[in-house]
């Protein structure tokens, strides 16, 4: 008995799925669409049919086979989404854009506690098989909070790093500094939108390659298309980014990549296992 029924309810779906996706090929809006599906499909199997909400729209052909949509009814208006405040983010989250906690290293002294976090040397010894060709070359790490990435960064291969407690804005518009830098790779702070975009416009101005850790949603904004030129940027995903506060346990982190730029990686994708090493594309050889 519980087969046939659920037999039954299989079909019926089926028959709504069906009826549904005839209707948005028609034109009808998806609302429309899956209501004339259920109904379909619960006169098929001889159930009460749903009444038409209010606000149901219908959809036919005129005489001269122009498609007329008329409604029953106006939908109630949607309010209109209101913009969180700052003062109403929870602490160390970002205002803007998905949900995101902070977990950078800090801009400047003036930077607020929250937003101090030390990388650790797990997440750098993912990065660095990455960035083999510039294990010879100065780094700048601009983003300081307890000066022990620099530490972390040497451990993984790179001889030349400079890691210093001074302002970065300062510091990127300083042309003998930037004359001794080779490239630019940290974790920055991202408190909000406004702060990423402010930093990869003072990256992008320096004209030095760099590397961010920075949240996934990077990669969907329209201020780095307008700063970046897209053809010289690549990205690599991290499985996981592991940060500590000071003194605490490390803590993982998804949903974060490495935005690269005029680095010249082999390839403009890339993906990292959690020892550290390239995932293959896995391609066989013809």
């Amino acid at each position: 008995m519980e087969a046939r029924v659920r037999a039954r309810e299989l079909r019926t779906i089926d028959q709504a799925a069906l009826h549904t996706t005839t209707g948005r090929l028609l034109g009808q809006s998806s609302a429309t669409a899956f209501s004339v599906g259920c109904r379909a499909a619960a006169a098929a199997r001889g159930a009460p049919q749903p009444t038409r909400t209010a606000h149901e729209s219908e959809t036919r052909l005129d005489g001269q086979g122009t498609r007329r949509v008329g409604t029953r009814g106006r939908a109630p208006a949607m309010g209109k989404r209101r913009r969180r405040a700052p003062e109403e983010a929870p602490p160390g989250w970002q205002v803007r854009g998905p949900p995101m906690r902070t977990v950078s290293g800090r801009m400047s002294m003036r930077t607020v506690e929250n937003d101090e976090w030390q990388t650790t040397k797990r997440t750098w010894a993912q990065l660095a098989p990455v960035l083999g060709q510039w294990q010879a070359s100065m780094v700048w790490m601009p983003f300081y909070y307890d000066g022990e990435c620099q530490r972390h960064l040497r451990e993984c291969g790179f001889s030349a790093v400079i890691h210093r407690d001074e302002d970065f804005f300062t510091l990127v518009r300083d042309a003998s500094f930037m004359a001794g830098v080779d490239i630019i790779v940290d974790n920055p702070p991202y408190q909000g939108q406004e702060t990423k975009e402010k930093i990869l416009r003072a990256l992008a101005d320096c004209g030095k390659p760099f590397v961010m850790l920075l949240p996934m949603s990077i990669l969907h904004v329209a201020f780095v298309r307008a700063i970046l030129d897209m053809s010289q940027v690549q990205v690599v995903i991290p499985r996981r980014v592991y940060v500590r506060k000071k003194g605490q346990a490390e803590v993982p982190f998804k949903y974060l990549v490495w935005l690269a730029y005029k680095v010249g990686l082999p390839r403009d994708l890339v993906f990292l296992e959690e020892d550290g090493e390239v995932e293959e594309d896995g391609e066989e050889e013809g």
